[in-house]
C-alpha cells in the first residue's frame, strides 16, 4: 500500500504512526504548528517514556500528505474539523482520496457529526471511522484486551482498514452503522463526566445507579432517532471500559487516552473537559431540536456550568 497520511500529531495519530511502522507500513504525518516540537523532538508529554520512531517523516503541508496518501486518516478535534477540511479541500481529490476520521462530538455551532461537516464541506457521502477503547501507549506496546470499532459506508475501505490494524492485541469489530458509531462516540465524553458524580461519597449505590440507566437509555434513544442501528448499544460496553479505567487510575486520564504530565494535570485536564462538555451541549441541543429531551441533560448542562467558571 501507498504511504498512510496521517493528520494530527497528539498521543493516538504518533501511536497509530508507531503501530504501522513496526509492520513496515510507510506514513507521512501533518502537524500543526503548535506541535511541530514533535517532529523535532520525536516526543510528547502525552506519551510519557515513549520516543517517535526516527523513521516516521513529518510534514506541515497538506499537500505533502494528498500528492503522496490515498488513504488520509484524521486525529483532528471537533472544534478544529471544519477548519481543517477547508484548508485540506483544494488537494482532496474524492475519486482518489480515502478519508477515515476519528473525530468524537458535534459541532456546536452546526450541531452536526463529523460525517455531516465532510458532506457539507467536501460533498461526500461516503464516511469511515475509527473508535479505540484503549490508551494511546497500550496500542503501541500492544497490550492485548484493546477492542477498536471500525464503521463505515464501503466494504472495501472497512476491509483495508482491517487489514492495516490487524493485530492479536486487538479485538476488531467491523460495522456498517455510521450513524449509531458516531452517536456512541459522541456520547462517550460523558462517561468521563459522570466520574464526578459516581465519586461522590455521598451518592447511595441507588443513585448511582439510577444515573447509569438514564445514561443507557439516553444512548439507545440517540443511536436508533438519528438512524443507527439497536445492535450497535452493544459498543456501550466500550464506553463504560473506559470509564472504568479512568476511575481507577493512577494518574489522571483524559478522554483521548492519554495520561496527562505531572504537575500540569488539573489544569489540563479542565480544559480538555470543558471542550468536550462544550461538544456534548451540542448534542443534546441537536437532541432537542430532534423532539428528543435527554434525562442526562441536566447533568451535562451543571457539568459544562462547573467547568466555564475555571
Amino acid at each position: 500500500m501507498n504511504k498512510i497520511g496521517i493528520l494530527g500529531a497528539g498521543a493516538w495519530p504518533l501511536a497509530v504512526a508507531s503501530f504501522f511502522k513496526k509492520r513496515n507500513q510507510d506514513c507521512i504525518i501533518w502537524f500543526h504548528e503548535s506541535d511541530a516540537s514533535v517532529a523535532t523532538t520525536r516526543k510528547t508529554c502525552y506519551l510519557q517514556g515513549y520516543s517517535v520512531p526516527q523513521e516516521l517523516e513529518f510534514t506541515s503541508s497538506y499537500k505533502d500528505v494528498f500528492d503522496q496518501c490515498d488513504l488520509i486518516i484524521q486525529f483532528i478535534p471537533i472544534q478544529f474539523l471544519r477548519k481543517t477540511i477547508e484548508e485540506f479541500k483544494p488537494f482532496f481529490d474524492p475519486a482518489r482520496h480515502k478519508l477515515v476520521s476519528t473525530t468524537k462530538g458535534v459541532e456546536v455551532d452546526s450541531e452536526l457529526f463529523p460525517s455531516e461537516i465532510m458532506k457539507e464541506v467536501l460533498g461526500v457521502s461516503e464516511f469511515s471511522c475509527l473508535f479505540f477503547d484503549s490508551k494511546a501507549i497500550d496500542l503501541i506496546e500492544e497490550k492485548v484486551g484493546q477492542s477498536l470499532l471500525i464503521a463505515g459506508h464501503s466494504h472495501e475501505v472497512l476491509q483495508v482498514l482491517h487489514k492495516l490494524f490487524y493485530s492479536p492485541a486487538l479485538n476488531i469489530e467491523l460495522s456498517l452503522d455510521v450513524a449509531g458509531v458516531q452517536v456512541l462516540m459522541s456520547f462517550k465524553y460523558y462517561f468521563v463526566i459522570l466520574k464526578k458524580y459516581l465519586k461522590n461519597p455521598s451518592l447511595s449505590d441507588l443513585a448511582k445507579k439510577s444515573i447509569l440507566n438514564k445514561s443507557s437509555r439516553d444512548m439507545f434513544t440517540l443511536v436508533t432517532r438519528f438512524g443507527g442501528q439497536s445492535a450497535t448499544m452493544f459498543n456501550l460496553l466500550s464506553g463504560l471500559s473506559d470509564f472504568y479505567i479512568d476511575m481507577h487510575a493512577d494518574s489522571p486520564i483524559n478522554i483521548t487516552g492519554k495520561a496527562l504530565p505531572d504537575g500540569s494535570s488539573a489544569k489540563n485536564l479542565d480544559f480538555v473537559m470543558f471542550e468536550q462538555a462544550h461538544s456534548l451541549l451540542g448534542l443534546v441541543s441537536k437532541a432537542r431540536h430532534s423532539g428528543v429531551v435527554l434525562e442526562s441533560e441536566p447533568l451535562i448542562r451543571d457539568y459544562y456550568k462547573s467547568l466555564s467558571i475555571l
